[in-house]
C-alpha cells in the first residue's frame, strides 16, 4: 500500500508538548512534511509560516493536511491553498481566551462578535477537528455549533522520551512540591503561594518555575515565604531534572476561568509520566480521567486551604501518596494507547476521503 503524504502545520514552536505529540504520531501514519518557524514572537512565527505555505511546492501530493496548536489564524490561509481534507486542532477557543480568559474585549463588543464569528467560520471550513478533553469539545458544540461526527478527542500527553521515571539524585529527605507556570489567569498562582503560606510552620520545600517574582512579586513579598525556591525559567528539556527531585507535583488547573472548567494540564501529564503523584483542580476536565483520592487528589479552585490540606495529607500519609501514583501511572498508560490509536485512526479517516 502506497504511504500516506501528510503535511502538518503549525504556529507554535515544534517542541510545544502539544506539537510534539502529534509530530511523532504523525511520522508513524506516513510520509510527513512539518512547517513551522521556531521563534519567540508569534506573529512573526505566524507570517513566516504563513509565506512557507505560499511557497510550498507539491501541494497537491498530501493526502491530508494537519493544523496543529495554535490552528485558527492560519486556517484560512490553509484552506485557500489546500482543497485536502484538513484537520484542525482546537486546542483552545480564540473566542474563549480573549473575551473571557484574559478578557482583553468584551464578549458582546464588536472585535468580540467579530472574533466569535470567525472562530465559527474556522470549524466551518476544517473537515475535522481535534479537542483535548471532552469538556473542551462540548464547548465547541453548545457555542459553535462544532459538527459532533467530525470531532476527536486528543488527549495532550507528554513526550515519554523526555519525561519518564527517573531516581532522585538528591538525598536529604527533605519533603519537596513542584511545579511551573506562564502565571495566566487559569492556573491560579495566587492560590499556590497562598497555601505555601499556610505551611510555613512544616518542613515543605517547594520549586516554583516561571514569572512569579515578576508578576507577583507584592503578594510573594507579603506573604514572606519560607522554603520557596523561586526559578523564572527553566529550557523546556531541563524540566524533568526539576521534576524527579520532588515528591509531590501541583498539576492544576487552579484558577477559577472556564478555560480552567475544560483543560487539563499539559504539566499533569508529564508529572504523571515521571511517576509523581498530583495534585489537580476539580473540574469537569479533570474528571474525565482522574478521581479522588484515587490517582490525584482533587481541591476545589481557588481555595489555598484546601490545597494546602491536600499538601499535608501526602505529606503524612506515604501509603496514600504511592496509591495515587501507581494508580495514576496505569491510567495514563491506558488513556495513551486509545489517544494515538484515535488520532492514527482520524487521519485513515481523512485520507480515505481524499
Amino acid at each position: 500500500m502506497k504511504k500516506k503524504n501528510i503535511l502538518f502545520i503549525c504556529t507554535r514552536h515544534s517542541t510545544y508538548t502539544r506539537n510534539e505529540f502529534f509530530i511523532k504520531q504523525l511520522l508513524k501514519a506516513g510520509n510527513l512534511k512539518c512547517l513551522f518557524y521556531d521563534h519567540k514572537y508569534y506573529f512573526l512565527r505566524l507570517a513566516c509560516v504563513a509565506w512557507k505555505i505560499i511557497i510550498l511546492k507539491n501541494k497537491k501530493k498530501y493526502n491530508v493536511v494537519v493544523v496543529g496548536f495554535l490552528a485558527q489564524p492560519i486556517l484560512p490561509l490553509v484552506r485557500l491553498y489546500f482543497k485536502q481534507p484538513i484537520i484542525a486542532d482546537f486546542f483552545l477557543s480564540l473566542y474563549d481566551t480573549i473575551c473571557y480568559d484574559r478578557k482583553i474585549f468584551k464578549p458582546n463588543s464588536i472585535v468580540g462578535k467579530l472574533i466569535y464569528k470567525f472562530e465559527k467560520w474556522c470549524l466551518s471550513i476544517s473537515d475535522y477537528i481535534t479537542t483535548d478533553t471532552e469538556t473542551h469539545l462540548k464547548y465547541f458544540i453548545d457555542k459553535f455549533n462544532a459538527n459532533i461526527n467530525k470531532s476527536k478527542i486528543i488527549y495532550v500527553l507528554a513526550n515519554t522520551d523526555i519525561f519518564f521515571n527517573q531516581k532522585k539524585s538528591i538525598s536529604d529527605n527533605k519533603f519537596r512540591i513542584f511545579t511551573y507556570a506562564t502565571c495566566l489567569p487559569v492556573h491560579g498562582i495566587e492560590t499556590i503561594l497562598r497555601a505555601v503560606s499556610e505551611l510555613a510552620h512544616l518542613n515543605l520545600f517547594f520549586t516554583l518555575v516561571g514569572p512569579l517574582s515578576k508578576k507577583y512579586q507584592c503578594l510573594i513579598d507579603n506573604l514572606k515565604l519560607p522554603n520557596v525556591n523561586f526559578v523564572d525559567y527553566v529550557e523546556y528539556k531541563k524540566l524533568p531534572n526539576y521534576i524527579k527531585e520532588s515528591d509531590v507535583c501541583l498539576g492544576g488547573h487552579f484558577g477559577i476561568t472556564n478555560k480552567a472548567e475544560r483543560t487539563i494540564a499539559g504539566k499533569t501529564f508529564q508529572f504523571i509520566s515521571m511517576k509523581k503523584p498530583v495534585i489537580l483542580g476539580n473540574s469537569l476536565a479533570n474528571q474525565e480521567l482522574f478521581r479522588d483520592e484515587y490517582n490525584c487528589l482533587m481541591v476545589p479552585r481557588d481555595n489555598p486551604n484546601a490545597l494546602a490540606g491536600a499538601i499535608i495529607r501526602l505529606y503524612q500519609d506515604r501509603k496514600l501518596l504511592n496509591k495515587i501514583r501507581d494508580n495514576a501511572s496505569r491510567t495514563i498508560l491506558s488513556v495513551e494507547k486509545n489517544t494515538k490509536t484515535a488520532l492514527l485512526n482520524l487521519v485513515n479517516k481523512a485520507c480515505s476521503k481524499n
